[in-house]
């Protein structure tokens, strides 16, 4: 058995790209300054304010990629010390609503701060998603909303009326429309991307002409679900047979795998499968690493970095498995193609509807990941979206 391990270069240019794109900040939703010359007012009374638009560039929108509020600020000139004041994320809805996603009520303090700006860390951050936006519930003057003075006419605002308490879960009615207004408002948006991989050969040992499956898996512990990617250096005498990630999509050149993960949510993983086959007798290297996008750091790059060893000897007369790898996620045609390759044969494929996996996409086999006799037969369970029946 050859023990010469054939690595790859490119997994060190790669780190450096993954450890220059960690130098961004959070981001600050909304603002705290007041616009001169305008006037302090609370909210209409039992409504919450929420920003409609925004002409000064101040945006209290989540962008997309969302992350997590870890705490909020508002302006204390003129209001009133001891008032109640509720922070809201809230969702659009379809029908032109507003849900809260998240809330924080809060009490000014007594006697205001010096500056006149609150800051009120939360006890637990709100994971907030893109296009959801800000809300405020301040009835004390001067805590909820800036009027006139040099704010633009274009900036708006909108009066929500709550459907129930103020509480998550709960939806809202526009009710006022208001122009040349602008929220008390400011939050911190963290926005930075933890995610991670691993690696493994199944089986570590194979013969030559015999297919392997290097597989990974692809975690995101977030807080944003920003578009990552994924690259994996496969060593020369390893042909690339296919390539397949639960999320998002895969492309090949040379020996290199570059997959996209989208909609991965903060702590969802999905599985990363390369079927390869060894043409040259050695032990080989296998390298994956996840780079997050530039405006989203990872703040814990040491999980970025995986690898793994697959050892391929020479074949004997008689030698030949089937391994199914773990399939949750992957397009039905790209799976029965893997099980193909890695020595199985294709079962019954069953139709079946899910709320989790997306149509057209594995939701398990049968039997279960793992290595068994060449031939084995797999049924595939594959999801046809969330609603029909089921069909064969």
């Amino acid at each position: 058995m050859l023990r010469r391990i054939s690595g790859v270069a490119p997994i060190a240019a790669l780190l450096s790209l993954a450890f220059a794109a960690t130098a961004s900040a959070d981001v600050m939703l909304g603002s705290v300054g007041i616009p001169s010359g305008s006037t302090a007012q609370g909210c209409p009374s039992g409504s919450v304010a929420a920003e409609l638009s925004s002409a000064t560039g101040v945006d209290f929108t989540v962008p997309a990629g969302g992350g997590a509020i870890d705490q909020w600020q508002t302006n204390t000139t003129g209001a009133t010390p001891g008032a109640l004041v509720t922070f809201l994320v809230l969702r659009p809805t379809a029908d032109n609503r507003y849900l809260i996603v998240g809330a924080d009520t809060k009490t000014l303090p007594n006697p205001l701060p010096v500056g006149n700006v609150a800051t009120f860390p939360l006890s637990a951050p709100i994971i907030v998603a893109g296009g959801e936006t800000l809300g405020l519930n301040a009835p004390s003057p001067g805590a909820c909303l800036w009027s006139g003075g040099s704010t633009p006419p274009a900036d708006s605002l909108i009066g929500l009326a709550p459907n129930g308490t103020l509480t998550p879960g709960q939806t809202m009615t526009p009710q006022i429309v208001g122009g040349a207004e602008v929220m008390n408002l400011a939050a911190n948006l963290v926005t930075r991307q933890d995610v991670g991989v691993t690696a493994s050969a199944v089986p570590s040992t194979v013969t030559l002409g015999t297919p392997a499956l290097l597989t990974s898996t692809v975690s995101n512990a977030g807080p944003s679900s920003s578009p990552f990617s994924v690259a994996s250096g496969i060593p020369a005498g390893l042909t690339i047979d296919s390539a397949a990630a639960g999320s998002g999509s895969c492309t090949i050149s040379a020996q290199q795998v570059t997959c996209t993960i989208t909609g991965l949510a903060p702590g969802q993983s999905v599985p990363l499968d390369i079927v390869v086959t060894p043409t040259v007798a050695r032990a080989y290297a296998y390298n994956v690493l996840a780079v997050t996008g530039g405006l989203w750091p990872d703040p814990n790059p040491a999980n970025n970095s995986a690898s793994a060893q697959l050892i391929a000897v020479p074949a004997p007369l008689h030698a030949s498995q089937c391994f199914v790898p773990n399939l949750k996620g992957v397009r039905a045609r790209v799976a029965k193609k893997m099980l193909s390759l890695l020595g199985c044969r294709v079962g019954k494929v069953k139709r079946v509807h899910s709320t989790s996996v997306p149509k057209g996409a594995v939701i398990k086999t049968t039997p279960r990941a793992g290595t068994y006799a060449a031939g084995k037969v797999v049924n595939v369970r594959i999801s046809s979206g969330r609603g029909g029946h089921k069909h064969h």
